[in-house]
């Protein structure tokens, strides 16, 4: 089960991401193509076979930078997986020179055993990537339900508005869900 981060940590690392790409005359945009932001970012983004239960690795050190995600990832889980890779390294850089960033992790993103804190921070910072908030917030008053007393209208219209925003952002379902009570602290 997915670790609901508290406000403060959904405002901080909404502002922790928007600083990292300002910094680096990056923009956060809906469908973002993490492939190509990872590779500005002077990473190498590679399809491996990794053990059962392993969905990515990141190796970064001041010569090498490269990410791994298992070729039995589906394409949009991927994308999730390789925005919580390149958040380790995000994460790691904090108060340090490119030079001195050492990151070595293989996480098990999508399956298997619970996540200790680092992780669930890891996949919030994937998710501000990957769903900048400023966009979506907009996205998400655009969408906004009109109040019905049709429960069944209410959730066929509700499931329909979460697919749309899955499809725009190019993530899964569950990543929308889970975005949307992360930012409902700004609303």
């Amino acid at each position: 089960m997915c670790r609901r981060p508290t406000e403060e940590e959904v405002k901080a690392t909404d502002k922790e991401i928007e600083s990292f790409f300002a910094k680096n005359n990056k923009t956060l945009a809906p469908q973002i193509d993490i492939i190509k932001t990872c590779k500005e970012f002077g990473f190498k983004v590679l399809s491996l076979s990794l053990p059962k239960g392993v969905d990515g690795v990141i190796i970064a050190d001041k010569d090498d930078k490269i990410i791994g995600v298992s070729n039995t990832v589906p394409p949009q889980d991927a994308r999730f997986v390789i925005a919580h890779e390149l958040a380790h390294y995000i994460h790691d850089l904090r108060g340090k020179s490119e030079e001195e960033a050492l990151v070595a992790m293989k996480d098990s993103v999508l399956h298997g055993k619970e996540k200790n804190d680092l992780e669930h921070l890891m996949d919030l910072f994937a998710a501000s990537i990957l769903v900048p908030k400023d966009d979506f917030l907009v996205d998400m008053k655009s969408f906004a339900i009109k109040k019905t007393r049709d429960v069944k209208e209410a959730a066929r219209v509700s499931f329909n508005i979460v697919r749309e925003l899955a499809e725009k952002y190019d993530v899964n379902e569950d990543l929308i869900i889970r975005r949307i009570a992360e930012v409902s602290c700004y609303a």
